[in-house]
């Protein structure tokens, strides 16, 4: 993880792009690497920095044995998450969604409706995935399943990165699990990254 990762901390900034590092840049000083153990049948690992104003970290999902990347979460600084709390932002977000496409609502509508109200209102993550079904993929990127619409076990969340983001398994029946992260955004815990597993 470290070797892929510093290497992006050091790109000097570009002027007008985002940059893939969580806001580090050269900012960031005693970068260390933590493995946090596994989630989903992922391995979890949380890269941690200090700037001269706070303590900032990421939240990385990966594959084990290969080390692919499943998912990378910047979580805003704080220690704020539960673990109670993360499991019911979770639940909130995937039994609705399972019910509505279970009741014949396309992935993107589903999408649509969970950003109307609660914590997930304007999730840019969430329009990220309406992006990626209005492509017609061949599998749904909310339940990581290639077809049909199984049901979703949310288990108990895991509390990592000082408290600023929280791993949460979901299980879509003949499935494999998903890793749900938990942030804390503007209007409360919400789903900030989706890591589906490789076949």
């Amino acid at each position: 993880m470290a070797s892929w990762y510093v290497p992006i901390l050091e790109v000097p900034a570009i002027a007008g792009a985002s940059q893939p590092d969580c806001g580090a840049g050269a900012a960031a000083r005693d970068l260390r690497y933590q493995q946090a153990g596994a989630a989903g049948g992922q391995d979890i690992v949380v890269a941690r920095w200090s700037t001269s104003a706070q303590v900032l970290y990421i939240v990385v999902t990966a594959q084990p044995g290969t080390g692919k990347i499943t998912g990378i979460t910047c979580p805003g600084a704080g220690n704020d998450v539960t673990s109670a709390g993360a499991t019911d932002a979770a639940a909130s977000m995937f039994r609705p969604y399972v019910q509505a496409r279970r009741n014949g609502t396309s992935a993107y509508g589903a999408l649509a409706t969970l950003m109307l109200g609660g914590p997930s209102t304007g999730s840019p993550y969430l329009r990220q995935l309406q992006e990626a079904v209005s492509r017609q993929p061949s599998y749904d990127p909310v339940l990581c399943a290639p077809a049909g619409v199984p049901s979703a076990t949310v288990g108990p969340a895991t509390v990592v990165g000082g408290g600023s983001a929280a791993l949460v398994v979901v299980t879509p029946r003949h499935s494999r699990p998903i890793v749900a992260v938990i942030v804390l955004g503007a209007k409360g815990w919400t789903v900030a990254d989706i890591a589906c597993q490789r076949p």
